[in-house]
């Protein structure tokens, strides 16, 4: 069996009273390091998403936010801190149905699938935990969604809401700044994403 990432989770405890850290290894680099458990466990889900996304058979991965709406899906793609955990919890506690918060998974037909992970929800301090949808009173999509709207947007304290239509060449150029494996599999990235694109505002 071929082994695609190989995880180790060690220390922990105390030394001279003094806590030890934690230490997250993927192969021999090592991805976290710190006295918080919860810190290290959610570094630790982070990594095995992305390693799904990278090694999915079948399914495209782009790094969005998502919720359904009237059948249809609002695509949010952007980077961490882009905003897109702040603007999804939004839309689902306004009665959008939750699909994820960190990637839209297209079929090859373009459509969306759930991947409804917990929500990672930042405090003041930047810290984030794992918050289950249930838990801001939303509920789980169960059932693959067309795209309907791509939405590319970032957030500022001091923006204004001044929304523009996008083409259809720029929204598939945004969705190509956010797929994971658009260098690995070209052709099959750029077909599922013109799939997706075809009809959504």
């Amino acid at each position: 069996t071929q082994i695609d990432a190989w995880y180790e989770l060690s220390g922990g405890g105390r030394e001279s009273g003094n806590p030890l850290p934690h230490r997250l290894q993927l192969g021999s680099e090592l991805i976290a390091s710190s006295v918080d458990l919860e810190a290290v466990l959610h570094e630790l889900a982070s990594s095995l998403h992305f390693a799904v996304a990278r090694h999915a058979r079948g399914s495209l991965f782009v790094h969005a936010g998502v919720v359904g709406w009237k059948q249809r899906a609002i695509l949010i793609p952007g980077s961490t801190l882009s905003g897109k955990t702040s603007l999804v919890r939004a839309l689902v506690r306004a009665g959008a149905d939750y699909l994820s918060d960190e990637y839209a998974v297209l079929d090859h037909e373009g459509r969306v699938h759930p991947y409804p992970k917990a929500l990672s929800i930042r405090n003041a301090a930047g810290v984030a935990r794992l918050v289950p949808v249930e838990e801001i009173g939303g509920r789980a999509a169960t059932t693959a969604l067309p795209v309907g709207i791509i939405v590319s947007t970032r957030y500022k304290s001091s923006g204004e809401w001044r929304p523009r239509v996008l083409s259809g060449g720029q929204a598939l150029m945004v969705l190509i700044e956010n797929t994971i494996i658009v260098r690995e599999q070209p052709v099959f990235t750029m077909d599922t994403l013109a799939r997706a694109v075809r009809g959504a505002a």
